[in-house]
């Protein structure tokens, strides 16, 4: 009976996974993703429960849940992501939004997101 043999597991450090998503981001809402789909199925089907609520999406990507966000009512919108690719279309998305803004941080920053607690009522995390 033949053996299968699994791949080998291999990490690659922060700044290329970054540099990866910096590469995808102009195409990322537009290939077929299995992540995307799943993850806007569940949004599709489930209230967010953020009205009212100053909200932070970390991860935010593309910036592609800013409007399911700001249309259950939320107050403000603060997209965080590392990869500067992803932030630059979410920013593309955002023009002239008084509410919403995106924030780029460093893969170490992201260890450091405690203090987010105390001044948003909602943290999201999609993906």
């Amino acid at each position: 009976m033949p053996t299968y043999e699994y791949p080998r597991e291999e990490f690659l450090a922060p700044s290329d996974t970054l540099s990866g998503y910096d590469r995808w981001a102009a195409s990322y809402d537009h290939e077929t993703n299995p992540v995307i789909a799943a993850t806007s199925w569940v949004l599709d089907h489930a209230p967010l429960g953020c009205a009212d609520a100053e909200v932070v999406e970390l991860g935010c990507g593309t910036g592609r849940n800013i409007p399911r966000v700001l249309g259950e009512g939320a107050r403000s919108y603060v997209g965080v992501d590392g990869s500067y690719g992803m932030l630059n279309m979410a920013s593309a998305n955002v023009i002239d939004q008084d509410h919403i803004d995106v924030i780029g941080v460093g893969p170490d920053t992201f260890d450091e997101m405690e203090f987010y607690a105390s001044i948003f009522d909602y943290i999201a995390y999609f993906d």
